[in-house]
């Protein structure tokens, strides 16, 4: 983090790079996913990441097992129109997959 002189926006860029790994993969007949829900500590631990350093996601790539069809996925419930609704009562997800494991991410 001290190498990025405008503070937070490094994770733009993260982000940025992830999505156009993601919009590249299939055309080399790769898969991805994306994972921001995850411990950073425990990755960070697993990976030997120095202090200092800290991940952004998790972006998993490699050779599908399986062809799906495409799908669009979204919350319905995280979407707003039109204005901000902070009245609606929100469940949200574990989101955590190293300590709720796979299901946690769907």
């Amino acid at each position: 983090m001290r190498i990025f002189p405008w503070k937070d926006h490094g994770a733009f860029d993260c982000a940025a790079a992830a999505q156009n790994m993601m919009l590249a993969a299939p055309s080399l007949g790769l898969g991805t996913v994306v994972v921001g829900g995850f411990d950073k500590g425990e990755v960070k631990r697993l990976l030997g990441i120095p202090e200092g350093v800290e991940p952004n996601c998790l972006l998993f790539i490699g050779y599908p097992g399986e062809e799906k069809e495409p799908r669009t996925r979204f919350t319905e419930a995280a979407v707003h129109w039109e204005r901000f609704d902070g009245e609606r009562p929100r469940n949200p997800r574990p989101g955590n997959v190293l300590v709720y494991g796979l299901a946690s991410s769907v």
